[in-house]
């Protein structure tokens, strides 16, 4: 299955620089779901990785490479389980665990506890895999189920500064709230209605995608942050119609491209005329 737009044009910019965070300005993520305060002086940006964006909180710059002493957080939208809250939060735990850090990390037992009105799990982990110049990493790994999705929180930091960073990322995690993220704005045009289910953002592996209530989408490389205007040259624009299972786009410079599409639980799945599949993970933004 492919895991990006093979049929749109290949799009190449710059990504901004992380800004330096006032320790008394209240950052906003993933559509108002997660509120937060970062540490003064911490540099703060948004990263996307895979079909996933991160914002990461660091006390040193950064490129577009998480660091290794860094708090990173992520909203995974997900519907109704049948499981419990808390079987649902254990069977997901070791799995993200494995994404977020190498296969030599060991991990302490899981601890469940309550955050706020909401079921939550988290691990401490070691990582004794190093590189020639660096010592082993440990940190804590944290999910939180809420009535509109997973919460995930990673912090971690070289051993030698795992003391001195605990208060810091405790500092972060008081300043936390989680909130319904922004409903959709009603729609404007009947063009759109069919395809109501996927209008909001979408992550592949190399670009997110927004499918507008007023019939506009636009395609923004993984290399250009969120935070890019419409109207930017590194990101293509168009309209778009549904008819039943099917979108009909038009790109600015007037080409075409048609989709067929299929929705599950978080997941989209886009096929176009030559029978190439998309696979997109719902972003909260």
């Amino acid at each position: 299955m492919g895991n990006h737009f093979a049929r749109l044009p290949s799009l190449q910019s710059v990504a901004k620089d992380a800004v330096q965070a006032d320790g008394s300005d209240s950052i906003s993520f993933a559509a108002g779901a997660v509120q937060l305060k970062a540490p003064d002086g911490w540099w703060v940006q948004e990263l996307p990785r895979r079909r996933e964006v991160r914002l990461v909180l660091s006390p040193e710059e950064f490129g577009k490479r998480i660091p290794r002493d860094a708090i990173w957080l992520c909203y995974h939208v997900v519907g109704p389980s049948r499981m419990t809250r808390e079987a649902e939060l254990q069977g997901m735990l070791p799995g993200r665990l494995r994404l977020s850090t190498d296969a030599t990390a060991t991990a302490s037992a899981p601890t469940v506890f309550q955050f706020g009105p909401w079921l939550a799990v988290a691990q401490e982990f070691v990582s004794s895999q190093s590189q020639a110049d660096d010592v082993p990493i440990k940190g804590r790994h944290v999910l939180v189920r809420t009535d509109w999705g997973i919460f995930e929180l990673h912090a971690s930091a070289p051993v030698n500064r795992f003391e001195t960073r605990t208060a810091a990322w405790t500092q972060v995690w008081k300043s936390i709230q989680l909130e319904a993220p922004a409903n959709f704005s009603p729609y404007e045009t009947t063009a759109v209605l069919e395809a109501s289910a996927i209008l909001g953002s979408w992550k592949s592996y190399r670009s997110r995608m927004r499918l507008r209530h007023d019939g506009t989408i636009s395609i923004v490389p993984d290399s250009v942050n969120l935070l890019t205007t419409a109207g930017s040259p590194d990101v293509l624009e168009g309209t778009f119609e549904s008819r039943g299972d099917l979108l009909f786009v038009t790109w600015r410079d007037g080409s075409r491209l048609n989709f067929r599409w299929r929705s599950r639980g978080s997941d989209l799945f886009l096929t176009d005329h030559e029978g190439q599949i998309s696979q997109l993970k719902r972003l909260l933004e």
